[in-house]
């Protein structure tokens, strides 16, 4: 990170709370500053991003079981493509002979290509119960409110703001002048 996405991120995390109710696995989102309609947006990204962090992190770990899975899959559906052109070509080749050499070579590629499937098989299933384990781990929202732009500021109220520089304004120009003379 720069400085100038370090400031920004110091900035802007003085004015979002985030509170967990760890029985109900609410979370709840407070954003303040000047503009309500800022407030409401912030909110609302906020949440987006919250929502993919968390979705990230409880499902890391399935996604990278999937991920390697489906390689395997892969692998071992090329792996039987493979014996199956192999069994196919030696099946059509020894159609009409009758030696038991080129019969026993036949029936060692068929069991080849079916343990292959058979591989292929359980690894489809287990990509299934992969891709089952992603979709559990990864978490249900639910938002129980939208961010809503209030009728009234909720916090630093400008008149206070105002006020306030009026007064250090006035004390700092009357220490001026006294001093001054």
């Amino acid at each position: 990170m720069n400085r100038t996405q370090t400031l920004l991120i110091k900035a802007i995390s003085g004015k979002v709370t985030c509170v967990v109710d760890e029985k109900t696995d609410v979370i709840t989102l407070k954003v303040t500053d000047q503009d309500p309609l800022i407030c409401a947006n912030m909110a609302n990204v906020v949440r987006k991003e919250l929502q993919d962090f968390i979705i990230e992190y409880r499902t890391k770990k399935a996604k990278t079981e999937l991920e390697r899975m489906q390689k395997l899959q892969k692998d071992a559906y090329a792996t039987y493509m493979s014996k199956q052109r192999e069994y196919n070509s030696t099946a059509d080749a020894n159609l009409d002979v009758v030696l038991q050499s080129y019969r026993s070579q036949q029936t060692s590629l068929e069991n080849d290509m079916q343990l292959a499937y058979n591989v292929y098989s359980q690894l489809s299933q287990q990509v299934q119960l992969a891709r089952a384990k992603v979709l559990e781990r990864t978490p249900a929202f639910t938002t129980i409110q939208n961010a809503t732009v209030p009728i009234q500021p909720a916090g630093p109220r400008r008149t206070f703001i105002v006020l306030g520089f009026m007064v250090v304004a006035f004390i700092l120009t009357t220490v001026y002048i006294i001093i001054r003379k």
